[in-house]
């Protein structure tokens, strides 16, 4: 028993360290992520510092992410998407549980060596779509986080992001 306590600790403080941090000054917005449409499964937080845009995947309970799929966008209809239905397969930013273990991205604010360069500065508002393939003891479910709704059939999710001001 005393292993397993141990252990817990020794994860949690790993996984405390791990963990982007905010930086001094800066805050951050969570977004509840939303598995089937009606259930929340973790939550999405994002942030910046003066290089970087952070945004990281957080799972409650147990469930657990198989794949993230990330858009981030100065202009909303350079999302992917057909018909209204984004198309996570096709946004710029993907990956699994075994090439990201903590659900975290790491996007620089001003990349030109994008296929599609970006130069975000404070004050730029983005558009933001997470979505995730999820699994728990209900099996395995699809899940997006947001605030917004895309005009398609399907219910996915997006939201915006105000790039906050280097101090």
């Amino acid at each position: 028993m005393k292993k397993l306590i141990l252990l817990g600790v020794v994860l949690v403080l790993v996984l405390a360290v791990s963990l982007p941090r905010v930086t001094q000054g800066y805050s951050f917005t969570t977004h509840t992520l939303w598995a089937g449409q009606n259930i929340p499964v973790g939550t999405v937080k994002v942030s910046n510092d003066c290089t970087n845009l952070l945004i990281t995947y957080i799972m409650s309970g147990d469930w657990s992410l198989q794949d993230t799929h990330v858009a981030v966008e100065e202009v909303f209809s350079n999302i992917p998407e057909n018909n209204g239905n984004p198309t996570p397969g096709q946004f710029r930013y993907h990956d699994s549980p075994w090439e990201n273990p903590l659900g975290t991205y790491t996007i620089p604010l001003v990349d030109s060596t994008d296929p599609n360069p970006h130069d975000w500065a404070g004050d730029d508002t983005l558009y933001i779509a997470t979505h995730g393939v999820v699994y728990g003891s209900g099996g395995h479910e699809t899940a997006w986080a947001g605030d917004k709704e895309f005009s398609g059939a399907n219910w996915a999710l997006y939201f915006e992001y105000t790039v906050q001001v280097c101090p």
